[in-house]
């Protein structure tokens, strides 16, 4: 048997996470898997977006697989249009959004091929998100499947101390860290917006993305530049240490589920 998995984008986070997982585990059931990413490039222009979709469309339509998984709405709507058109009988999707942080036409279009049979499992990764499409149509509801997902916990290798010199922090002061691209669904202003309340902690973001500039503007609009550490992307693998090397954890995200 074999699946192909569609992202929306490469970018690290969650759903790339979670993709992996679930290629893992399939693997060890001797599932073949190949994941494939829609959009190859951050900020795409919307003409070669169109163009992205098309192809990935006819290669879904090309065949060759038993069943498909998506992650991400755009993704899905295309798995459920396109999969469909292709006789593929397993359509998978996952509501990795919750509808009112979804733009109004992608979450109308989700809606439409949803209610009309485009998917057969439409996992909803938590309670809150499966309420959330409470006021949809019965035959979209019809299809939502409960999946809590979860991860193992993260158990790093340093000691603080050691973390802190590996990531090249301060050995000495209260650091705060936040996880996440750097994007509006992440939220990360509201941190730098409350670092001047706390003159002696130090805020340290892993993550990259197009808000970079507007967080280094915003960090020195209030005067915080010098207690701020992008960290850019790190590896998965990474992310244990950093727990150890921080005080606290901070996530205010607008956009989980």
């Amino acid at each position: 048997m074999k699946v192909l998995q569609i992202l929306h984008t490469d970018e690290i986070g969650g759903i790339q996470t979670l993709a992996h997982m679930i290629e893992q585990g399939l693997v060890q059931h001797g599932v073949e898997v190949e994941t494939a990413i829609m959009f190859p490039r951050p900020l795409m222009p919307a003409k070669d977006k169109i163009v992205a979709a098309i192809a990935m469309a006819r290669r879904i339509m090309a065949g060759g697989c038993d069943a498909l998984i998506a992650y991400q709405a755009t993704a899905s709507i295309l798995v459920g249009t396109a999969g469909r058109l292709g006789g593929y009988k397993n359509r998978i999707v996952h509501q990795t959004a919750i509808p009112r942080e979804t733009a109004p036409f992608v979450r109308w279009l989700d809606r439409f091929v949803g209610t009309t049979g485009g998917y057969t499992a439409n996992i909803a990764n938590s309670v809150f998100t499966q309420n959330e499409f409470a006021h949809y149509p019965i035959p979209y509801r019809r299809d939502l499947r409960l999946i809590e997902h979860g991860l193992d916990a993260p158990h790093p290798t340093l000691t603080m101390a050691e973390a802190r010199q590996r990531f090249n922090l301060p050995a000495t002061c209260k650091l705060i860290l936040n996880v996440g691209r750097l994007v509006d669904q992440k939220n990360q202003d509201v941190l730098i917006k409350a670092l001047p309340a706390l003159p002696a902690a130090s805020l340290v973001i892993a993550g990259d993305g197009p808000k970079r500039a507007h967080i280094e503007a915003l960090a020195r609009e209030f005067g915080v530049q010098e207690r701020l550490i992008l960290l850019g992307n790190v590896t998965p693998g990474d992310v244990p240490d950093l727990f150890a090397a921080a005080d606290v954890f901070a996530f205010p995200s607008v956009w989980e589920t």
